[in-house]
Protein backbone atom coordinates (compact mmCIF):
# COMPACT_ATOMS: atom_id res chain seq x y z
CA UNK A 1 0.00 0.00 0.00
CA UNK A 2 1.16 3.74 -0.77
CA UNK A 3 1.81 6.15 2.08
CA UNK A 4 -1.50 7.50 0.44
CA UNK A 5 -3.78 4.48 1.14
CA UNK A 6 -2.01 4.13 4.95
CA UNK A 7 -2.82 7.99 5.78
CA UNK A 8 -6.81 7.06 4.58
CA UNK A 9 -6.76 4.22 7.28
CA UNK A 10 -7.08 1.62 4.61
CA UNK A 11 -5.74 -1.13 6.82
CA UNK A 12 -8.05 -0.11 9.19
CA UNK A 13 -10.93 -0.66 6.12
CA UNK A 14 -9.49 -3.81 5.58
CA UNK A 15 -9.47 -5.37 8.94
CA UNK A 16 -13.14 -3.83 9.35
CA UNK A 17 -14.35 -5.88 6.32
CA UNK A 18 -12.62 -8.80 7.01
CA UNK A 19 -14.62 -8.72 10.28
CA UNK A 20 -17.89 -8.32 8.64
CA UNK A 21 -16.64 -10.79 5.92
CA UNK A 22 -16.08 -13.62 8.74
CA UNK A 23 -19.63 -13.29 9.97
CA UNK A 24 -21.17 -14.43 6.25
CA UNK A 25 -20.50 -17.43 4.39
CA UNK A 26 -19.16 -16.92 0.80
CA UNK A 27 -17.78 -13.67 2.14
CA UNK A 28 -13.87 -13.13 1.77
CA UNK A 29 -11.91 -9.36 2.26
CA UNK A 30 -8.37 -9.43 1.19
CA UNK A 31 -5.30 -7.27 0.77
CA UNK A 32 -4.70 -6.31 -2.42
CA UNK A 33 -2.15 -3.90 -4.21
CA UNK A 34 -2.19 -0.50 -5.30
CA UNK A 35 -5.24 -0.17 -7.10
CA UNK A 36 -3.69 3.35 -9.01
CA UNK A 37 -6.54 5.73 -7.39
CA UNK A 38 -4.54 7.57 -5.33
CA UNK A 39 -6.59 10.40 -3.39
CA UNK A 40 -9.76 9.18 -4.12
CA UNK A 41 -9.69 6.01 -1.19
CA UNK A 42 -9.76 4.18 0.46
CA UNK A 43 -10.61 1.81 -2.57
CA UNK A 44 -12.23 -1.56 -2.32
CA UNK A 45 -11.21 -3.85 -5.42
CA UNK A 46 -14.94 -6.28 -5.49
CA UNK A 47 -14.64 -9.64 -7.33
CA UNK A 48 -17.35 -11.88 -8.50
CA UNK A 49 -17.28 -14.69 -10.75
CA UNK A 50 -16.72 -13.48 -14.01
CA UNK A 51 -16.30 -9.34 -12.78
CA UNK A 52 -14.48 -7.18 -11.03
CA UNK A 53 -14.47 -3.30 -10.08
CA UNK A 54 -13.32 -0.71 -7.52
CA UNK A 55 -15.43 0.96 -5.49
CA UNK A 56 -13.66 4.60 -4.50
CA UNK A 57 -14.01 6.45 -1.32
CA UNK A 58 -15.10 3.97 1.45
CA UNK A 59 -14.51 6.19 4.22
CA UNK A 60 -17.32 5.63 6.56
CA UNK A 61 -18.80 2.57 8.03
CA UNK A 62 -22.44 3.20 6.34
CA UNK A 63 -19.98 3.39 3.11
CA UNK A 64 -18.31 -0.49 3.97
CA UNK A 65 -21.79 -1.47 5.12
CA UNK A 66 -23.57 -0.24 1.65
CA UNK A 67 -20.95 -1.84 -0.12
CA UNK A 68 -21.13 -5.28 1.38
CA UNK A 69 -25.04 -5.10 1.38
CA UNK A 70 -24.99 -4.15 -2.35
CA UNK A 71 -23.27 -7.63 -3.16
CA UNK A 72 -25.48 -9.42 -1.05
CA UNK A 73 -23.82 -9.87 2.34
CA UNK A 74 -26.67 -10.18 4.75
CA UNK A 75 -25.70 -9.69 8.38
CA UNK A 76 -28.04 -9.31 11.39
CA UNK A 77 -28.72 -6.00 13.02
CA UNK A 78 -26.39 -6.41 16.30
CA UNK A 79 -23.81 -7.57 14.01
CA UNK A 80 -23.17 -4.34 11.80
CA UNK A 81 -24.19 -2.86 15.45
CA UNK A 82 -21.09 -4.31 16.69
CA UNK A 83 -19.04 -3.84 13.79
CA UNK A 84 -19.96 -0.20 13.43
CA UNK A 85 -18.60 0.31 17.44
CA UNK A 86 -15.41 -1.59 16.28
CA UNK A 87 -14.98 0.50 13.03
CA UNK A 88 -15.31 3.79 15.29
CA UNK A 89 -12.96 2.24 18.46
CA UNK A 90 -10.35 1.71 15.88
CA UNK A 91 -10.72 5.72 14.84
CA UNK A 92 -10.45 7.11 17.97
CA UNK A 93 -7.06 9.42 18.98
CA UNK A 94 -7.12 8.46 22.62
CA UNK A 95 -6.66 4.91 24.15
CA UNK A 96 -9.55 6.03 26.52
CA UNK A 97 -12.14 6.73 23.87
CA UNK A 98 -11.28 3.54 22.13
CA UNK A 99 -11.73 1.43 25.33
CA UNK A 100 -14.63 3.58 25.72
CA UNK A 101 -16.19 2.14 22.66
CA UNK A 102 -15.32 -1.68 23.20
CA UNK A 103 -17.45 -1.04 26.22
CA UNK A 104 -20.43 0.12 24.32
CA UNK A 105 -20.21 -3.33 21.90
CA UNK A 106 -20.14 -5.84 24.89
CA UNK A 107 -23.52 -2.99 26.25
CA UNK A 108 -24.68 -3.89 23.18
CA UNK A 109 -24.10 -7.93 22.88
CA UNK A 110 -25.79 -7.91 26.74
CA UNK A 111 -22.28 -7.76 28.56
CA UNK A 112 -18.85 -9.40 28.98
CA UNK A 113 -20.23 -12.51 30.77
CA UNK A 114 -23.11 -13.21 28.37
CA UNK A 115 -22.57 -16.44 26.34
CA UNK A 116 -25.59 -15.48 23.87
CA UNK A 117 -23.06 -14.19 21.30
CA UNK A 118 -19.66 -15.77 21.66
CA UNK A 119 -18.26 -14.52 18.01
CA UNK A 120 -18.75 -10.82 18.60
CA UNK A 121 -17.68 -11.33 22.35
CA UNK A 122 -14.27 -12.47 21.30
CA UNK A 123 -13.36 -9.94 18.84
CA UNK A 124 -14.75 -7.11 21.66
CA UNK A 125 -11.80 -9.10 23.53
CA UNK A 126 -9.73 -9.38 21.21
CA UNK A 127 -9.58 -6.07 20.45
CA UNK A 128 -9.73 -4.71 23.75
CA UNK A 129 -6.53 -6.90 24.44
CA UNK A 130 -4.95 -5.07 21.30
CA UNK A 131 -5.63 -1.78 22.91
CA UNK A 132 -4.27 -2.96 26.41
CA UNK A 133 -1.26 -4.65 25.42
CA UNK A 134 1.47 -2.06 25.71
CA UNK A 135 -0.53 -0.55 28.79
CA UNK A 136 -1.36 -3.28 30.71
CA UNK A 137 0.03 -6.14 29.62
CA UNK A 138 -1.18 -8.65 32.39
CA UNK A 139 -4.40 -7.50 31.40
CA UNK A 140 -4.80 -7.94 27.82
CA UNK A 141 -3.34 -11.13 28.30
CA UNK A 142 -6.55 -11.93 30.16
CA UNK A 143 -8.36 -10.76 27.27
CA UNK A 144 -7.02 -12.57 24.66
CA UNK A 145 -7.34 -15.36 26.75
CA UNK A 146 -10.99 -14.90 26.75
CA UNK A 147 -11.44 -13.92 22.82
CA UNK A 148 -9.09 -17.59 22.24
CA UNK A 149 -11.82 -19.20 25.15
CA UNK A 150 -14.64 -18.18 22.92
CA UNK A 151 -12.83 -18.51 19.25
CA UNK A 152 -9.95 -20.77 19.87
CA UNK A 153 -9.07 -21.22 15.63
CA UNK A 154 -8.67 -17.32 15.54
CA UNK A 155 -4.78 -16.35 14.94
CA UNK A 156 -5.35 -12.78 16.23
CA UNK A 157 -5.93 -13.07 19.78
CA UNK A 158 -2.86 -15.60 19.97
CA UNK A 159 -0.48 -13.16 18.28
CA UNK A 160 -1.58 -10.61 20.72
CA UNK A 161 -1.40 -13.13 23.65
CA UNK A 162 2.42 -14.14 22.65
CA UNK A 163 3.13 -9.99 22.83
CA UNK A 164 1.22 -9.40 26.04
CA UNK A 165 3.43 -12.64 27.31
CA UNK A 166 6.51 -11.22 25.93
CA UNK A 167 6.16 -8.06 27.52
CA UNK A 168 5.49 -9.84 30.83
CA UNK A 169 8.79 -11.67 30.29
CA UNK A 170 6.96 -14.86 29.89
CA UNK A 171 9.64 -16.14 26.45
CA UNK A 172 8.59 -19.48 26.48
CA UNK A 173 4.62 -19.32 26.56
CA UNK A 174 4.96 -16.36 24.09
CA UNK A 175 6.97 -18.43 21.35
CA UNK A 176 4.37 -21.68 21.83
CA UNK A 177 1.50 -19.35 21.56
CA UNK A 178 3.20 -18.56 18.38
CA UNK A 179 2.95 -21.48 16.84
CA UNK A 180 -0.49 -22.40 17.95
CA UNK A 181 -1.16 -18.94 15.93
CA UNK A 182 -0.28 -20.06 12.86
Amino acid sequence: QSTNCKRLESEKLLRDLEELCSLAPGCQAMHSGCLDLCGRGPNVKIVTPGDQNVVEGVKTFKAARTLLEKHGVKLRKLDFQVAEVKYEARRQKTSEDRLSKVQQGFKAIGGETSTKEPQLASSLFALRAEERVTQDAAKALEDAKKAMELTPDLAGPRWTAALAMLKLGQVEQAREECGRAQ
